[in-house]
């Protein structure tokens, strides 16, 4: 009996023994393991050693700036009670705050010594992306008339987080024609090529070992790009031939001592006049030999890298320009930007918008200028009563302006006006009869005016901006109100010239632009007497009857006709002479 209880008890020692053995010996974090970048549910994956399907692990967040092993500034407990076995256990990522600096650590619950962590931080982020925009102006694929075009999108998110908003330029290496457009792009002068699609640093750089000069386009951080590399013979030739060089007299254009045929075509210069007779630096040859190209004559050949050439960086892969920032958009709302000094032609843009924590770009969109002119002539001042005429002229393409018509805006009335479409403008014109007035008077006037947009199909409204025009009244006077002196009469004794005193009487009637003046005026005991008129842009012609005397003089009867009356002054001299008789005469279309 006692040998089988030794045996009982040895039996237990070695089933407890084999249970105590059976605990996990090791953990290891399969994911998320450094880097990755998660969004709502993920997977904690793990594998464990010696799990015998008993045991639980313990699953611990963590984030911390700056990681030294597992020293967390926050943690917080996933879960305490999923089975080693499973290797696996989904975890809901939004139950914690986003963040860039997450690890986690899995550990055996029973031994927490027995444990593992993320290699490296993981990412948060549950916070969704600000919708796609709604374009609304301009219409993608558009014409927008004049220099200037405004961008406008809605915006929206989620949530009721304000929203910052980055509006770009797609700044491409390719444009229409035969010659070349020129960029500022983020402060950086770009030179792109029409002719071969291919963008280039505007000026020269220094003379260069080729080493020094394939580094310079390679480290080069221009226009916010940094895609620049030295151009390969055959790009330097093409630029040199057919391209912002406009030399067109290349013959084995990518064949190495290829030249041109004509001299006398090839004059120029590319970019700028001080390298135009300069060897370019091309790309390598040989290790001891680099290309080069002579913008001279478009020749290409070779030279030892340790020469010294000019050099010039192309690229093609385009440009992101910044053109304006819009901050602290509430959700659901406009985000505009007016794009102003814009040249004629396509132009791309796009927008980014952010709510602090995520970004969305927008799609690529594309709108054409067409940047007409206008030219609103009349005259002013102006006479009251005067007939005037009004035209508006409208520079045209018949691409984007077909038919059109106009309006005059005068003084608060609208008049219908006349048009003709000639090849290259509209031609809008009107005729007014300015009305009398009390006293100098400002009008304001503008033109409304519409033409057909073939390019978008539709009409097309504007108007210019207001104009002043100025009415002045006809008025002549004893100067007592107006101060332009058109005529001045004196009284002279004709034996000895001196001025006298006397009397003067007079009876004008004098016609301006239709208008017919009837003015008197009597003075005595007066040397000279004046009238005025009431702006130097008025001119009459005036009949005139006067009479003059003085004390112990006979009576004398002046007679004008046709007399001009304008704003320079013109002094009329009336003699006396005592003891003669009355003599009456008159004048005909007198000239003083």
């Amino acid at each position: 009996m006692k040998n089988k209880l030794i045996l009982m008890f040895g039996i237990v020692v070695l089933v407890f023994a084999g249970f105590v053995n059976a605990a996990i010996t090791s953990i290891t974090v399969v994911s998320p393991n450094g880097g990755e970048n998660w969004t709502g549910i993920h997977a904690v994956t793990w594998t464990s050693e010696d799990c015998t399907g008993a045991e639980n692990i313990t699953i611990t967040w963590g984030i911390k700036d700056g990681w030294a092993g597992w020293n967390p500034s926050s943690s917080g407990t996933i879960t305490t009670t999923v089975n080693c076995s499973l290797g696996t256990y989904n975890w809901n990522t939004s139950s914690v705050s986003d963040g860039t600096n997450y690890k986690i650590r899995v550990s055996a619950t029973a031994d927490v010594d027995v444990f593992d962590i993320s290699n490296a931080v993981f990412t948060i982020n549950n916070t969704i992306p600000p919708d796609q925009p709604t374009l609304n102006s301009p219409i993608n694929n558009s014409v927008v008339y004049g220099n200037r075009a405004t961008l406008n999108i809605t915006v929206t998110d989620d949530n009721d987080d304000y929203l910052n908003v980055s509006f770009y330029e797609n700044v491409t290496c390719s444009c229409e024609g035969t010659g070349f457009e020129v960029y500022n792009v983020s402060g950086d002068i770009i030179y792109v090529d029409c002719n071969t699609d291919k963008c280039w640093t505007p000026t020269r750089s220094a003379s260069s070992r080729w080493i020094h000069a394939n580094s310079g386009c390679l480290d080069l951080t221009y226009g916010g790009s940094s895609d620049w590399t030295l151009p390969n013979p055959a790009v330097s030739q093409d630029l040199c031939c057919g391209g912002l060089c406009g030399k067109d007299c290349c013959e084995g254009v990518g064949n190495e001592d290829s030249t041109c045929t004509n001299d006398t075509d090839c004059g120029g210069t590319c970019f700028d006049t001080e390298g135009s007779t300069d060897w370019y630096w091309s790309t390598e040859k040989s290790s001891g030999y680099g290309y080069v190209v002579h913008f001279s004559d478009c020749y290409w050949s070779n030279s030892i890298k340790t020469g010294y050439h000019s050099y010039r960086c192309v690229q093609e892969s385009g440009f992101e320009n910044n053109t304006g920032n819009v901050i602290n958009i509430s959700n659901s709302s406009y985000a505009t930007y007016d794009w102003t000094s814009l040249a004629n032609g396509e132009h791309e843009w796009y927008a980014s918008i952010t709510d602090g924590t995520s970004t969305t770009t927008s799609s690529v969109y594309s709108f054409s200028i067409y940047d007409y002119n206008y030219t609103a002539n009349h005259t002013t001042p102006v006479l009251e009563t005067s007939s005037q005429t009004f035209t508006l002229n409208i520079t045209r393409n018949s691409t984007y302006i077909d038919d059109g018509n106009a309006t005059l805006h005068w003084n608060g009335t609208a008049y219908p006006v006349d048009a003709t479409i000639y090849d290259t403008y509209l031609w809008f014109t009107k005729t007014l009869t300015m009305p009398s007035v009390s006293a100098n008077t400002n009008i304001t006037l503008n033109w409304s005016y519409e033409f057909w947009n073939p390019a978008n199909n539709s009409r097309e409204t504007n108007r210019t901006e207001d104009f002043t025009q100025l009415i002045y009244k006809i008025g002549f006077d004893d100067c007592s109100v107006y101060s332009i002196v058109a005529l001045n009469f004196s009284l002279i004794e004709e034996s000895n010239n001196a001025s006298i005193a006397g009397d003067m009487d007079f009876t004008f009637s004098l016609v301006s632009e239709g208008t017919t003046l009837n003015y008197s005026k009597s003075v005595t005991g007066v040397n000279s007497t004046a009238f005025c008129i009431s702006t130097g842009n008025l001119s009459f012609t005036a009949q005139l009857q006067s009479e003059y005397t003085s004390s112990a003089y006979d009576t004398f009867t002046y007679f004008a006709y046709n007399l001009a009356v304008t704003n320079t002054t013109q002094y009329i001299t009336y003699y006396l002479t005592n003891g003669t008789t009355i003599v009456e005469f008159t004048v005909l279309d007198q000239e003083w």
